[in-house]
């Protein structure tokens, strides 16, 4: 078996399956929709099968990622997509009630221990522990997975440069077809490499932005909090309709020197006579 194809079968054993990646550019080949495409020939069957099953594994890196953090998010109590500076800040944040230091002494069994004398949180230091390993290991696996990738961009490459000659005898439409369904595999791979070479540049930062802020160190960002699950609204009282009193009746000035007069009290002191 070629080096190339063994490459890729590694790395897929690494990242799983469940994902196809298309270029929106070449809508009508079955690669660019994720669709295994075979031509009868070996060598381009092998190519064919090889970034389909790259298309299928790149969900992995972004489980893994979220795998990778799950534990120190959980414990700082942040939302699982936080980015890395602001892990890195709360991770300081946390770290400032007991002395921290990193032991690296084993690199692949590092340690966050406390200081002497200092009351250590083991939940916490775990987390980190974890978290730290996880990203120094999910950046060597994506290290491997973007040279290989650029060796599989280099083989679609050399086959777009041979397939009017190798598919001169099955006629000009099925040359076509081969040619589209190989541009559509060299951008899905110029694709893929892209993004995990972006994701391993992440699992760097993401180490060593945890590594100084268990010791302290670095600089503090803005920390994006769980959001609080919302609390039922209290009902809102409708307000009471007002009663407008009705209007007294009008009474004309001929009818009102028509009624009599009340008869007055007498005053204090007078006597009343008939």
């Amino acid at each position: 078996m070629r080096r190339w194809s063994s490459v890729f079968v590694t790395f897929a054993v690494l990242a799983g399956l469940g994902f196809g990646i298309g270029a929106c550019e070449t809508p009508h080949t079955n690669m660019a929709e994720g669709r295994l495409f075979a031509t009868g020939e070996t060598r381009y069957d092998a190519f064919f099968k090889d970034v389909h099953t790259q298309q299928a594994a790149f969900p992995f890196w972004s489980d893994d990622k979220r795998a990778t953090r799950k534990l120190l998010t959980t414990e700082l109590d942040l939302v699982v997509d936080v980015d890395e500076r602001s892990l890195a800040s709360a991770t300081r944040e946390r770290a400032k009630s007991s002395g921290y230091f990193l032991d690296e002494a084993n690199p692949n069994d590092l340690r966050v221990l406390a200081l002497s004398g200092t009351k250590v949180d083991l939940g916490f230091a775990k987390s980190v522990e974890e978290a730290l390993r996880g990203e120094r290991v999910r950046s060597r696996k994506l290290r491997v997975a973007e040279s290989g990738l650029v060796e599989l961009e280099k083989v679609g490459r050399d086959l777009l440069g041979r397939v009017s000659e190798d598919f001169a005898k099955k006629g000009i439409d099925k040359t076509r077809e081969v040619r589209a369904e190989l541009n559509a595999s060299v951008l899905a791979v110029g694709k893929l490499k892209a993004e995990v070479s972006r994701f391993a540049k992440e699992a760097d930062e993401c180490s060593a932005l945890l590594a100084e802020a268990i010791q302290g160190k670095g600089v503090d960002k803005k920390i994006p909090k769980r959001a609080p699950v919302p609390s039922a609204a209290p009902a809102k009282r409708e307000p009471k309709p007002q009663t407008i009193p009705a209007p007294s009746p009008k009474v004309s000035p001929a009818a009102a020197a028509s009624q009599p007069k009340p008869k007055e009290e007498p005053k204090s002191g007078e006597v009343f006579s008939p």
